[in-house]
């Protein structure tokens, strides 16, 4: 790892995220420690965001929607954070090719795994699905989730 008092260049600035990526179960576990420190927080959202990238070594750039349109492959960075502190609690890195909408189950196991409770989960309309809804219903938290437009969908929630 790079000594923090020297200046980072654009090449050594990746070292010290080589070490965090590499170390998934490390993250984790610090994640579930942190998390439990966290226990005044009252909303936990999430935001997930795509990161374009012409890289032919890392595994989880792949193709996938590009909301910004970009002809490249793609890696996705899901970020969880907790209110009111705005602090992090986890991220997770997915597949270029996962869309939002595939990504709360995941994001429930790691809620469970922190030993996360009594808090209203928020995402947004990219997320919305009634599997979802169904899923987050079972972990007995409140919600929110903005409906789409477009949703055609009858079931009562």
């Amino acid at each position: 790892m790079c000594d923090i008092t020297e200046s980072l260049s654009s090449q050594k600035i990746s070292e010290p995220f080589k070490y965090l990526g590499g170390e998934t179960t490390k993250r984790f576990e610090f994640s579930k420690l942190w998390a439990q420190k966290q226990k005044d927080n009252k909303f936990i959202s999430v935001d997930l965001t795509s990161i374009s990238s012409y890289s032919k070594i890392i595994e989880s750039v792949e193709w996938g929607y590009n909301r910004d349109k970009e002809k490249m492959p793609q890696i996705n960075l899901a970020f969880t954070f907790a209110q009111p502190s705005s602090l992090p609690i986890f991220y997770n890195v997915y597949r270029g090719s996962i869309r939002d909408v595939s990504t709360p189950g995941n994001i429930l196991k790691f809620v469970n795994y922190l030993k996360l409770k009594n808090f209203t989960f928020v995402l947004d309309k990219g997320f919305w699905s009634t599997e979802n809804i169904i899923e987050i219903q079972k972990t007995k938290e409140n919600y929110i989730i903005p409906l789409p437009f477009s949703t055609t969908d009858s079931y009562s929630y």
